[in-house]
């Protein structure tokens, strides 16, 4: 959803599986499969690329909705999204599905 000349809603389900550079390059070459699950170390490598974008697109007040796994350090995460002007993230929904346990985040953009 657009707000002006940037985002106003950001729905992300990252690919968050921690996978070795070799299946994450893979991914993002060949553009298979893998893509939708390989998230590089720790499976939080394309989140943080994405992160680092954010600030760039989002409006004053803009929301994000981002899906991670445990193994992804959530508080890392809350920690990189505040350095770019973010909110601190708060824990909106969980759930486990077999052996991942899944959490949705939501992070409202204050601005740079």
């Amino acid at each position: 959803q657009l707000c002006g000349d940037g985002l106003a809603v950001v729905i992300f389900n990252p690919p968050y599986v921690e996978t070795d550079e070799d299946e994450l390059h893979k991914a993002r070459t060949e553009h298979g499969i893998e893509a939708s699950w390989a998230g590089g170390h720790q499976g939080i490598q394309v989140t943080m690329e994405f992160i680092e974008q954010l600030p760039h697109v989002m409006c004053t007040n803009g929301v994000v909705y981002l899906l991670l796994l445990q193994v992804n350090q959530p508080e890392r995460i809350n920690q990189e999204m505040m350095k770019r002007g973010f909110h601190r993230g708060e824990k909106i929904d969980e759930m486990s599905t077999g052996i991942e346990r899944l959490s949705v985040w939501k992070y409202k953009f204050a601005g740079s």
